[in-house]
């Protein structure tokens, strides 16, 4: 996708500058996937909140312009979303987060990795996760992952894994009274 390719859905309130969601997808089948996420938020937020979304490939980091457009877009982003399958990251999409670390001042927002099926290796997938953690962390960005579970893991195919994985059996205490 080129820069000019923005995708805005305008929503009512004038006053309010714009949720801006910053779309980076692995492939054309990730990015539908990611841009149907990005539809699902707006019309649950039909009327409350207004979004600009900017989606790029990640082969347009290999692009000059296009990736300093990017960098600058996600520089100013409340919300980072990296749509992929999970395989490593490329060297070129690790020297763009690095620009976007030195460039982005906002502490607020949100970093959404989607690994979309099929999905990598159990392995490659947690470095990946792991990396984009540490990401979300230095950018002081919420991180909100979502992972499909492996189709037959207890029969629950499709369902995605719990974003803190003490949620899905509940606390054992909370620490009072102890």
């Amino acid at each position: 996708m080129s820069k000019a390719a923005w995708v805005q859905d305008t929503l009512s309130l004038e006053a309010t500058d714009p949720c801006r969601i910053v779309v980076l997808a692995e492939d054309s089948f990730t990015l539908a996937h990611a841009m149907e996420r990005c539809g699902r938020v707006v019309a649950h937020l039909e009327g409350e909140v207004t979004f600009s979304v900017q989606p790029y490939r990640l082969s347009d980091l290999n692009d000059a312009t296009l990736a300093h457009g990017a960098s600058e877009a996600a520089a100013l982003a409340d919300i980072l979303m990296f749509s992929v399958h999970g395989v490593d990251l490329s060297f070129d999409l690790q020297q763009w987060l690095g620009r976007v670390l030195e460039r982005r001042t906002r502490r607020d927002g949100a970093l959404a990795v989607i690994i979309v099926e099929p999905v990598a290796s159990d392995e490659a997938v947690k470095a990946v996760l792991t990396h984009f953690h540490y990401v979300a962390l230095r950018l002081g960005l919420e991180f909100l992952p979502v992972v499909p579970q492996q189709a037959g893991e207890s029969g629950l195919a499709g369902r995605h894994a719990p974003l803190d994985p003490f949620r899905e059996w509940g606390y054992a205490h909370w620490g009072l009274n102890e």
